[in-house]
């Protein structure tokens, strides 16, 4: 329900179910309240089209002016068409030791491609582009349905070849890291190319 926040009723507010208020000064934030008595801070917006859910911090641990300036900038973030709820959680997996895709990608073009290959932009612009997706993913959770599901998206707006290039560099940024130690698996392992190709095909930037 809508109800305009203020110090005095985040500090008194009390339900006999949870109950979410949403603060009509903010669209997107707002504050749960629990029966048993926890306030947590939280922010809801889209990010391609689905919905996602930020948890700001818990009151009284952050108060209101404090959570309601942190969700501002959560929400700024989500308008620019960033996942602030991705990234936080990749973040976290991070300290836990938890190695996301976008991890290896930035260690295979620092650490191999730009050193020995002229067209290492190239497949920057494919890691920023269509494998932005996978950025904040844990890599050991992407297997080959996703794989397929990123491939064919590629090949349905027309671009074949891009495709199995994407395909070419996925492969090669888990073999690397199965050589460091970091994956135990490559989900591109002997995938199927998604496009025949000849030696006078070209691939189009």
């Amino acid at each position: 329900m809508q109800k305009k926040l203020d110090a005095r009723f985040v500090e008194t507010a009390k339900v006999e179910k949870r109950t979410d208020y949403w603060d009509p000064t903010l669209a997107g934030f707002g504050l749960r309240v629990t029966e048993k008595g926890a306030k947590t801070w939280a922010c809801f917006y889209r990010h391609r089209g689905l919905p996602r859910k930020y948890t700001v911090g818990s009151y009284p641990a952050l108060l209101l002016k404090d959570a309601r300036k942190e969700a501002q900038k959560v929400l700024r973030d989500a308008a620019l068409g960033l996942d602030p709820a991705a990234a936080k959680k990749a973040a976290r997996e991070a300290t836990a030791g938890v190695v996301t895709f976008g991890a290896l990608a930035q260690q295979y073009l620092d650490g191999y491609a730009k050193d020995r290959k002229r067209s290492w932009k190239e497949d920057e612009r494919m890691i920023n582009g269509d494998l932005a997706a996978w950025e904040n993913r844990p890599a050991r959770e992407i297997g080959r349905k996703d794989v397929a599901s990123m491939l064919d998206g590629i090949v349905k707006r027309g671009a074949p070849i891009s495709a199995n290039r994407t395909l070419a560099l996925v492969s090669k940024i888990f073999n690397l890291a199965i050589g460091r130690g970091e994956v135990e698996m490559n989900p591109a392992f002997r995938f199927p190319k998604p496009a025949p190709e000849n030696p006078h095909d070209r691939f189009l930037t």
